[in-house]
């Protein structure tokens, strides 16, 4: 997994569909920030270099959970355009749990929130759980 590739990590509760965002201290995104000047839109259209197993992996030693806890969000992969001309992966992880790992996420100073209270992130950001938030509960 290259340093350009971004994490998002949300939980979906199986029985009323709350859907929670992992929040870190920088913002939303595993294992950094997005850079300020970070967009989305005309990022070049290549295929994807990072295999969703390699993210899994990546999240969840970062978290110290097992990897069977966290799974790629089929279909969601988007590429953000980088200050620097390059452009940044974003790929959409899910906890199979049946509850957020709190713990887990508290030992890293991070959180699991609603989508509400991320209205402070960076519009890029934003704008990126956003779509994760439609792709996984619909429009």
């Amino acid at each position: 997994m290259g340093d350009s590739t971004r994490l998002l990590v949300c939980h979906k509760q199986a029985t009323s569909a709350r859907l929670r965002f992992l929040r870190l201290p920088w913002g939303a995104t595993l294992f950094s920030p997005l850079p300020e000047g970070a967009h989305p839109g005309d990022a070049p259209d290549a295929p994807s270099r990072v295999h969703p197993a390699a993210c899994v992996r990546a999240a969840a030693r970062w978290l110290d959970l097992p990897t069977a806890s966290l799974c790629a969000v089929p279909g969601f992969h988007r590429r953000i355009r980088l200050p620097d001309g390059h452009a940044a992966e974003v790929v959409l992880l899910r906890v199979t749990e049946v509850d957020p790992p709190f713990a887990a996420a508290a030992r890293r100073e991070a959180r699991f929130v609603d989508l509400l209270e991320v209205r402070d992130l960076p519009p890029t950001e934003l704008g990126l759980l956003r779509e994760a938030y439609v792709h996984l509960l619909g429009g």
